[in-house]
């Protein structure tokens, strides 16, 4: 009994000793659970092989206190933003270098060597990296590209003159289809229809138009902005309401005789008035603790003619308001070129997550 206590006492001593000796650090720090954005899908794509990038972190994308730490590997996950998608399994010839660079995320340079410091090392010198399947899921897949490095990095913020992290990136193979990558990008919230159609576009206009998400989008949906839509194709002579809530009716909502198939689904809370499906420009307060909430708008239109009730609703739009946060990070791209191309093509204000062993 002694000896098997004595053994879990050292497995225990062993695990805590490992989990010491590697720390981690997410990159854009505070990004982690933001929702998901995508870079332009070229960093593992078949046909955009071979491929040169550059991600550029500034010094203030790390955690604040994190001045130094010895860089052992780093690990990347998908996106977000396909629940549904199913991502194959693959593997991508890659070599990466590491730079303590000159220059921030917004004066980086299309020409690569301009953003490397003096202090660079190949890491990762060319080498098989494998991609695992991941399944369908709705919730943030684990960090499960895993990518150790033959040589550990000693990043410091302490150089002189210097701003950035730089990861130098070239693939010049993969096998499979898209493996898309969790990104960053300013929180700028997001705009979305919740109900884009009425069932058998029975909800119409006097014109004979269906009453449907056909229209414009204007918005800046942040603390302190603003939002507004114009709806295509009603009447210019139709005046009604916008109606604004937080949340929904159950079960599809509430439907009137005599409307058609027309529904109304959010639960008022304020009400405008709106003309000819232009809508009002509803202003945002300048309030950070709004960031996160998501405001529903739906109109509903006095249209005589157009059924026995003389009523007509639009879709229903769900705004996010996003904080407004931004990135402090660049991406360079060069799909389809040469692996030594010295020049990139495209740049990106969002970059992938990424996360340093240590």
């Amino acid at each position: 009994m002694r000896f098997l206590t004595v053994l879990a006492s050292g497995v225990i001593l062993a695990s805590s000793l490992l989990s010491a000796q590697s720390r981690y650090v997410v990159v854009p720090s505070g990004f982690e659970n933001a929702p998901p954005h995508t870079t332009d899908p070229d960093i593992f794509v078949k046909k955009y092989m071979p491929y040169h990038g550059q991600w550029i972190y500034d010094f203030s994308a790390f955690p604040a206190g994190l001045n130094r730490m010895n860089i052992k590997g780093m690990a990347l996950r998908r996106t977000r933003l396909m629940p549904s998608y199913k991502t194959p399994s693959a593997t991508a010839d890659l070599e990466i270098v590491l730079s303590i660079g000159p220059r921030d995320s917004r004066n980086t340079s299309l020409e690569y060597m301009k953003n490397m410091g003096k202090v660079s090392l190949l890491v990762l010198p060319r080498t098989q990296v494998y991609l695992p399947r991941v399944p369908s899921t709705k919730n943030a897949p684990a960090w499960n590209v895993s990518i150790p490095f033959k040589r550990p990095f000693a990043f410091t913020r302490k150089i002189p003159s210097t701003k950035s992290l730089v990861v130098d990136i070239k693939v010049y193979n993969y096998t499979s289809s898209p493996w898309f990558l969790d990104s960053a990008a300013q929180d700028t919230g997001t705009h979305r229809t919740v109900l884009s159609y009425f069932k058998a576009n029975g909800c119409r206009f006097s014109n004979g138009y269906p009453s449907r998400d056909q229209g414009s989008a204007i918005y800046d949906l942040v603390p302190g902005g603003y939002f507004t839509y114009i709806q295509n194709y009603v009447p210019k002579s139709c005046k009604g309401a916008l109606i604004l809530g937080i949340r929904l009716f159950p079960k599809g909502g509430i439907s009137f005789p005599g409307a058609g198939t027309c529904r109304f689904l959010v639960v008022p809370i304020l009400a405008m008035a709106t003309v000819g499906g232009t809508w009002p420009r509803i202003s945002i307060p300048n309030d950070p603790a709004l960031a996160g909430g998501e405001i529903f708008t739906q109109a509903v239109y006095v249209d005589p003619r157009a059924n026995s009730m003389g009523m007509v609703a639009s879709p229903v739009l769900g705004w996010r308001i996003g904080s407004g946060k931004t990135v402090h990070a660049v991406s360079l791209h060069e799909p389809c070129a040469p692996a030594g191309s010295k020049k990139a093509g495209i740049r990106l204000r969002s970059v992938p997550l990424v996360r340093f062993t240590y």
